[in-house]
């Protein structure tokens, strides 16, 4: 059966970001499976009619939560007339974020007869004002679901105080992304055994900050070691300096934002995948690390050892400890058959989990049973 999919959120492809690349995976394979997806973005866009098409996607950018910031009403009415086509009784509403997408959804399509709730984050579970409208109601409606058990704990375990109707306790389930689809069908050896890859937007959270830090430790033991960095974020001038404050000019290289076939074929080239966050929903640079037969070296925080399991596909670290990090380099880049033995089973495990197309599958379950 064929369904109209709108999917609500703050931005989407080619802004990089983790909610951005999971919803433009989950909507591109929901519009190869036959169904009619749109995405409706709520921030950016200049004016009331920015739309593109994005893998077979229907992309709507609008600033409504401009709009709405600065009262300007008129706009935001074209904005909500421009809107009203994209829905009719029949439609699925996937929200991804907590704030300006479900008033604007609750003016525009106030009857969704199928609506989803995905939590990305903690930040998004303590955004949602259950006790106020429209979150609240929107939010009793909704199928409500968490990226990683760990995400569905913090929901489960909101008190009365922040969940006084208990909407987040009783109802809320976990879908884990499934995992990206790749060349790799065995393992190879990394193209480049002394090379440590990291894929993140540079911000505080991702803790670039303690990888470099690190990485001066371990060029003391490893000097052929590299560090090379895709992505970009607020932090990138502030990690160039860093950088250049500890001597690594020539060891640690920044590649900027990149496309998801580049960031892969870098993990693939690169003997272990760091990702040193400080705080973390579910990393889908861990997983796609996992699928192209890399072992991940993670801070114990959030989701990720749900992800990465310590001494089994990875080293996984205390957050902040930027000497264990740096140990953990070091272990790997001076026992590569150590890398390769974690590696193999990274790519062992991660053959076993569901696809990209399982989980879209598993949303479309989610989105026909509460219709029916």
């Amino acid at each position: 059966m064929s369904l109209q999919i709108v999917h609500w959120v703050r931005y989407y492809l080619p802004h990089a970001g983790g909610v951005e690349t999971t919803v433009g995976l989950l909507a591109s394979e929901q519009a190869r499976n036959g169904h009619e997806v749109s995405v409706i973005c709520v921030f950016g866009g200049n004016n009331s009619s920015d739309s593109e098409l994005i893998d077979g996607v229907a992309v709507h950018r609008m600033s409504i939560n401009e709009a709405l910031i600065a009262a300007d009403l008129p706009k935001f009415q074209a904005m909500l007339h421009t809107l009203r086509p994209l829905f009719n009784d029949q439609s699925v509403c996937h929200f991804h974020h907590t704030g300006a997408e479900l008033i604007a959804h609750r003016l525009v399509h106030p009857q969704c007869h199928s609506s989803v709730l995905t939590f990305h984050s903690d930040d998004a579970v303590d955004s949602l004002q259950t006790s106020s409208p429209p979150a609240g109601d929107i939010a009793r409606r909704a199928n409500l679901v968490a990226v990683s058990d760990h995400v569905a704990r913090y929901a489960t375990s909101r008190d009365s105080t922040t969940d006084p109707s208990g909407i987040l306790r009783d109802r809320t389930v976990t879908v884990v992304h499934g995992v990206t689809p790749t060349a790799v069908k065995k393992w190879t050896e990394p193209a480049n055994p002394n090379q440590v890859a990291i894929v993140s937007r540079l911000t505080h959270g991702k803790g670039i900050d303690q990888a470099i830090l690190a990485f001066a430790n371990v060029k003391t033991q490893c000097p052929d070691a590299t560090l090379v960095i895709a992505g970009g974020g607020e932090q990138g001038n502030d990690l160039l300096t860093l950088v250049h404050d500890n001597g690594l000019d020539d060891a640690v290289q920044f590649l900027g934002p990149q496309s998801r076939s580049v960031a892969d074929q870098l993990m693939l080239d690169s003997l272990v995948v760091l990702v040193p966050s400080r705080v973390e929903a579910l990393s889908m640079t861990a997983l796609e690390a996992a699928a192209t037969g890399r072992p991940v070296i993670a801070t114990r925080v959030g989701g990720l050892p749900e992800v990465v399991v310590h001494n089994r596909t990875g080293i996984v670290v205390d957050p902040g400890d930027h000497n264990a990090l740096a140990d953990a380099m070091v272990d790997l880049l001076t026992t590569p058959q150590r890398a390769a033995h974690l590696g193999k089973q990274a790519l062992a495990d991660a053959t076993a989990k569901p696809n990209i197309g399982n989980w879209a599958d598993l949303y479309t379950q989610i989105y026909t049973a509460q219709a029916s």
